[in-house]
């Protein structure tokens, strides 16, 4: 008889599960700063007349970004907490071995 084995694995779930979310967080954060960056260097690139360099520091602040999206979108596949969902995936239905 194994003392506790339903509650640690219902303690890891709940860990797996946070994880999940607090990525799924952090990459829906990341993906709206890009959207603001965006439309800060587009305003910057019509109203700004000055030589203060912002349109380029926007595009900097931009790139960097996207590549922290793309790593940690990558990550997520990676470590198996994001999973394709589309139907012409092979892991989107069980169903698919018959």
């Amino acid at each position: 008889m194994r003392p506790h084995s339903s509650s640690n694995q219902t303690c890891l779930l709940a860990r797996i599960n946070i994880g999940h979310y607090m990525l799924s967080a952090a990459i829906i954060t990341l993906f709206i700063m890009m959207l603001i960056s965006l439309f800060s260097g587009l305003y910057f690139l019509f109203h700004d007349s000055s030589k203060k360099h912002r349109l380029l520091t926007s595009l900097k602040l931009r790139i960097l970004l996207a590549v922290l999206l793309c790593g940690l979108t990558l990550y997520g596949f990676m470590s198996g907490q994001i999973t394709p969902k589309a139907p012409w995936s092979s892991h989107s239905s069980p169903t698919q071995n018959t």
